[in-house]
């Protein structure tokens, strides 16, 4: 290959790129999108209850849903797997916040 192809090459790779960054960015213009060209619902994301931790043992009614899944909770874990016993809610909160899945 001689030096003419190489810099061809890397310029079209460079074009092909940028073009492709461009159609995956949204309109481009840098502003909001009309959400109103979407065929279906758009909905604001609601902001998730506080993320606070308090010592473990103590206890927190004014959750907003039950079983619940946001909010102040326990600053302790239970490590991954099936417990034998049941979990606090304030603690599966916070296995919760750190991906876990409570069933």
């Amino acid at each position: 290959m001689n030096r003419r192809t190489v810099v061809a090459g890397v310029a079209a790779l460079f074009l092909i790129l940028l073009a492709a960054v461009r159609l995956c960015d949204g309109d481009g213009d840098g502003d909001e999108l009309d959400l109103s060209e979407y065929s279906y619902p758009v909905q604001q994301i609601e902001t998730i209850d506080d993320r606070d931790h308090f010592p473990t043992g103590q206890t927190y009614d004014d959750y907003n849903s039950d079983p619940p899944t946001s909010g102040p909770h326990a600053d302790t874990v239970v490590p991954a797997g099936v417990p034998d016993l049941a979990v606090a809610r304030e603690v599966a909160v916070h296995n919760m916040e750190h991906a876990g899945v409570v069933v």
